[in-house]
This record gives structure tokens, sequence and C-alpha cells, in this order.
């Protein structure tokens, strides 16, 4: 038992971090009050904190990388779900008016009508913010390499009907979208 020179209080010696420069191995706060000083201090001086982790990443590149890809693996369904959450509010949805367009839209992408594999993008107008409806991710992708222009859009089909490829169709079912003449 060792008593801690912070809280006073009388713990086992596992309760006290190493330190090879005491007489008895271990320092001399307790574990929890030496976290919370080093949380305290660590608030106190955010530029020096984030120079010695720069330092350290530097100097222990192999244990630096151990670390994160722990740290990914054991948090990675917490940040996504944390990431869909902000993406959800940023579009002005939460879980249930997500949920209830997903339903509208019968699990849907809106341009190609085909059944979502994986999570919906929530498709929004770049200019004015509001949002439009969930769309698969090469949909999604289409739109924005398009920049939403109308008039890109219509070449690009104008171009593949000159072309030949309507029939090589493949990205969903080619029924209830507009015909378009070449």
């Amino acid at each position: 038992m060792k008593c801690c020179t912070v809280c006073g209080e009388f713990k086992a010696s596992s309760e006290f971090s190493k330190n090879k420069n005491n007489a008895d191995g271990r320092q001399i706060q307790c574990k929890e009050c030496r976290a919370l000083d080093y949380k305290i201090w660590r608030e106190n001086n955010l530029d020096r904190h984030a120079l010695r982790n720069r330092e350290w990443t530097r100097a222990n590149p192999q244990k630096a990388s151990a670390i994160n890809k722990r740290s990914n693996i054991k948090n990675s369904s917490a940040k996504k779900q944390r990431a869909r959450k902000y993406q959800l509010k940023l579009y002005g949805f939460n879980f249930e008016t997500f949920e209830a367009q997903l339903l509208f839209q019968n699990n849907r992408c809106a341009i190609c009508f085909l059944v979502f594999t994986k999570t919906p993008h929530i498709d929004h107008d770049h200019y004015l913010g509001n949002t439009r409806a969930l769309l698969c991710g090469h949909c999604n992708r289409l739109l924005g390499a398009a920049n939403d222009s109308i008039k890109i859009l219509y070449s690009a089909v104008n171009y593949l009907i000159r072309h030949g490829t309507e029939g090589h169709y493949s990205h969903g079912t080619m029924s209830g979208l507009l015909s378009f003449g070449a």
C-alpha cells in the first residue's frame, strides 16, 4: 500500500505508474491523479502537447503506426456512427427522417432505381443547400462530376446515343427514365 501525494488515499502499488528514479520504483501520484493533472496540463498547453506528439511520432514511427492501427480497429464503428450522425445533421436529417426517406424511395436510388447495397448518399443542391433525395455512390458521383449541370448531363446522354452505347446500359433499369432523341 502506498499513499498518493495528491488525493491522500492509500492504494495498492499497482495503482501507481512505474518510475525507476523513486526508491520503491513507483510514481508519487496515483494513476488517476496523474491522468487528471496531465489532462489539465494538456488543456492549458495545447501547442506544446501537439509538438510533443509530433516529435514522439517522428522518433517512433513504428510504435505510432501500431497505436493508430489498434485505435482505428477499436473505434472504427463508433467513428462511423459519429460521422453518419454528423452527416445527417448537416443535411437536416436525423435517423428517423433518413429511414422515412429510404422507405419512401423503396430502398432504391432515385436515379438508377437499384436497391441500395451500401449506405445511401444524401444528395443536396450545392448552391441552395437543400436536400433532394438519396442516391447510390455511382449516381452521386455522376452528378458531382457534372457539377449538377443539366446541360452537361444532356450532352452526356446525347453523346452516348450518338455513339450507339444506349443498349449497353447496365447500371440499373432504363424503365421510368426519360427518352432522349439524338
